[in-house]
């Protein structure tokens, strides 16, 4: 018999992806200002940037999913959450625009 996941744990992971989406969406919004942060970026990297973090998170998502039914829920969850703090912080790097996309990535 399969060992189903807390409530809480599901509500943390469903809180989880509405910052995301949050995030996301508020992103297209300070699309200027980012790419006045960054010297060297046009229109067209930031809109690179957002596309490619809708993919890559729709890919990680099915398969932290399959993961997580034989790892276990929370550890998926803190390893997600800290990937996102990574990510954040490699944004925060306005040295080049490739920070930009590989922070947008993780």
């Amino acid at each position: 018999m399969k060992k189903e996941a807390p409530n809480n744990i599901i509500v943390g992971i469903i809180l989880s992806i509405l910052t995301y989406w949050l995030f996301a969406q508020a992103f297209l919004n300070i699309g200027p200002s980012v790419q006045a942060t960054y010297s060297d970026t046009s229109s067209t990297i930031i809109n690179l940037s957002v596309s490619l973090t809708s993919l890559i998170t729709g890919i990680f998502m099915v398969a932290a999913g399959n993961i997580a039914d034989k790892v276990g829920y929370t550890k998926i969850t803190y390893i997600g959450v800290i990937l996102s703090i990574i990510g954040s912080v490699i944004i925060l790097l306005p040295f080049h625009s490739s920070f930009l996309i590989v922070g947008r990535i993780v």
